[in-house]
């Protein structure tokens, strides 16, 4: 931070979560910040109305970080249709009448494959014939589940392929040593969940495959878009082969995200109720994280739910965001807010108008 507040570097790469550090905006509080590029933009509408709310605040914490100018902003995504492209401009306040750019997203030099399978064991037969196929050749497969990705890595390793697995479980360290174990060709194979691919910019990965239908074409995509980077230029193969493992139980994983995707309005009004009273202990700001304890894999979508659940009543106007230690996650509660807790508490502005509201958010969040 200090080279950068000398000049020494011109580009920051942040993450959402860290625009709300406070040692970073200490950091920026005398640079003047001459533009902010987003990149994979879709994640604002992807991923803000579930498990990255911050995604949903950048415009906020680019004014508090900029306030004597607004920068400025450029979004950038492969995969923006209409909606998704609206729901940027609306939340990063780039008005009404933003310069947009489009593209053409179909590329030629990619063949699709549409496989069906009867059953998960003549899918892992299908696997180990693709991957014998392209023996030695880099390879995607992406899986629906961390245990999938282990086992399925474990299985290609013990017929002679290079393979390693890829998942959010993972430490950080792991999952940097497998992304560039795979960069530099030391592996040939990563089994990887949906968490693999952001930042991999690997121009000769000839086969992507999907042992499921992704959750959207969007999605799809995006995935499959991580081959034959090279081919425009001559590095690599001039060909990549997407193949996507079709069996009849694929939509079941999706079904059951969409329903675990946002909480219940009860586990919502546990939070909010928990919120104030920390606020009023405290007589100030409250931190989510010593709500839900560390972030082991049984906690996860605690975790997820409750910055959720802050992130829809800081809509409502009942808490807002401040600056703070990096994913510790401070919120205060507004003035007058708190009363919206009844003496026996309950809230009692959860009437039935109410519901209605909470449960449009909640719909609105689990189908962006």
């Amino acid at each position: 931070m200090r080279r950068a507040r000398d000049g020494a570097y011109k580009l920051l790469y942040v993450s959402p979560e860290r625009l709300w550090s406070s040692r970073l905006r200490q950091a920026l509080a005398d640079i003047e910040i001459s533009a902010v590029a987003v990149d994979e933009a879709h994640c604002i509408s992807q991923w803000g109305h579930s498990f990255r709310p911050e995604y949903r605040t950048i415009a906020q914490a680019v004014r508090e970080l900029s306030p004597r100018s607004r920068p400025p902003v450029l979004a950038v995504t492969a995969t923006g249709t209409s909606d998704v492209t609206a729901d940027i401009i609306e939340s990063l306040g780039m008005g009404t009448a933003p310069a947009i750019v489009e593209l053409d997203p179909n590329r030629a030099e990619l063949r699709y494959y549409v496989e069906d399978c009867d059953s998960l064991d003549e899918r892992d037969i299908a696997i180990m014939r693709i991957a014998e196929t392209f023996r030695r050749r880099p390879m995607i497969v992406y899986v629906p589940s961390r245990a999938t990705a282990a086992r399925l890595s474990e299985l290609l390793r013990l017929d002679g392929h290079t393979a390693r697995p890829y998942h959010g479980g993972m430490s950080s360290a792991q999952r940097v040593h497998t992304e560039e174990a795979f960069r530099s060709g030391e592996i040939d194979i990563v089994v990887g969940t949906n968490a693999f691919g952001l930042g991999i910019d690997k121009p000769d990965v000839e086969v992507v495959v999907h042992l499921e239908m992704p959750a959207s074409v969007e999605s799809y995509v995006q995935e499959v878009g991580r081959a034959v980077r090279g081919a425009g230029n001559g590095k690599g193969p001039s060909v990549g082969y997407c193949i996507l493992l079709r069996t009849p139980g694929d939509c079941g994983v999706h079904e059951s995200f969409v329903r675990d995707a946002a909480p219940h309005l009860e586990i919502v009004k546990q939070h909010w109720q928990s919120l104030v009273i920390a606020s009023q202990q405290m007589d100030g700001p409250a931190a989510l994280k010593g709500f839900s304890g560390s972030r082991s894999a049984g906690q996860d979508r605690d975790r997820d739910h409750l910055e959720l659940a802050a992130h829809l009543l800081a809509e409502q106007g009942c808490l807002e965001r401040v600056e703070d230690i990096i994913e510790e996650g401070i919120v205060r509660v507004l003035p007058g807010a708190a009363r919206c807790l009844d003496a026996d508490g309950r809230h009692d502005w959860v009437s039935a108008a109410s519901d209605a509201r909470w449960i449009a958010c909640f719909a609105q969040a689990v189908c962006a």
